[in-house]
């Protein structure tokens, strides 16, 4: 990969509305890089466990680490082995990367992990305090508002 890419590579939340407006995709050339550097995206077998479409009890881990975003940021990686770890992957169905960031999207070394062993993995949308409710006010303040929100939430997930 090039210098430039290694140097872009780096997780980040989206913190404010502007922020989510304004992002874009990578470019087809630069997604296909990431995807083969970075994570596959199912687990074993091509799909997630089949026990999600089954009505049984469901447990679900969330990552609350020091605010999120530490050395599990780098897309490359980093030296220190133990920069995220969870050991206990198959006794989970659902797991959520948290920070305290208005979007939190979870660093692929995450992804990679939670795919690998077949769990699916979310990130989390939060609002606090003042700037928050400054937020909630703008996202809600007419149905174009919230489909504008959708639809920009959607394009993250492409």
């Amino acid at each position: 990969m090039s210098e430039e890419f290694c140097e872009k590579s780096l997780s980040v939340p989206i913190r404010s509305l502007e922020e989510l407006k304004t992002w874009k995709p990578l470019t087809d050339r630069t997604r296909s890089q990431f995807v083969q550097q970075c994570f596959t995206a199912t687990g074993p077998g091509g799909s997630f466990r089949e026990q999600y479409t089954k009505n049984v009890p469901k447990t679900l881990i969330c990552h609350d680490m020091k605010g999120g975003y530490l050395e599990d940021s780098f897309i490359e990686g980093c030296s220190n082995a133990e920069a995220y770890s969870f050991i206990q992957w198959g006794i989970i169905e659902i797991f959520v990367y948290f920070s305290h960031h208005f979007i939190t999207i979870p660093p692929p070394c995450w992804v990679h992990a939670a795919h690998l062993h077949g769990v699916p993995i979310l990130g989390t949308i939060i609002t606090e305090w003042d700037e928050g409710a400054a937020t909630c006010s703008k996202i809600f303040s007419s149905k174009d508002a919230v489909n504008e929100f959708i639809n920009s939430l959607t394009e993250l997930t492409l």
